[in-house]
């Protein structure tokens, strides 16, 4: 999703933001893989921010461990115990996501983005059958709020 990337860059040169920082996000169950964190710093440098501004942190697996990270990063590079940010996520994860760095001592001016939204009209199952059944959109949507409340469930207990 290039959103949070796009506000990332739109903030920094909008003078919102004196530094990019971005997470090194990686899924566990693939050995070979990517960091998002990697791919999102060259795009920065290639859309004209200073590499000097420019911030991933080690492979993360989870918002817990971006907070974690986050924090140590934030600290080497300010040389400060109590950090302030911009944090940049989906607005459907920001509640939880702001929760867990705060839990760390950052302080989260929320940036939310990517917001989703049903079409009405298509949406309304009395006037069209076809919605009378279960598509491929409607069972993504389902994983992606059970994930979400699993992690707040999560976050919330420890």
């Amino acid at each position: 999703d290039p959103d949070r990337f796009i506000a990332g860059i739109d903030l920094y040169k909008e003078n919102k933001a004196s530094k990019l920082l971005f997470t090194g996000g990686h899924t566990p169950f693939y050995k070979e893989g990517f960091l998002e964190g990697d791919i999102y710093l060259k795009k920065s440098i290639i859309k004209g921010i200073p590499i000097n501004n420019v911030y991933t942190t080690v492979p993360v697996s989870n918002t817990f461990q971006e907070a974690l990270e986050t924090k140590k990063l934030l600290n080497k590079i300010f040389s400060i115990k109590t950090s302030k940010i911009i944090l940049v996520t989906s607005a459907f994860h920001m509640q939880r996501a702001k929760k867990v760095f705060e839990r760390q001592g950052i302080e989260v001016l929320p940036f939310p983005v990517d917001f989703k939204r049903l079409n009405q009209s298509t949406k309304n199952i009395f006037f069209n059958p076809l919605n009378w059944f279960p598509n491929s959109r409607d069972i993504s949507i389902n994983a992606l709020v059970i994930r979400e409340i699993l992690g707040r469930i999560y976050y919330r207990a420890f």
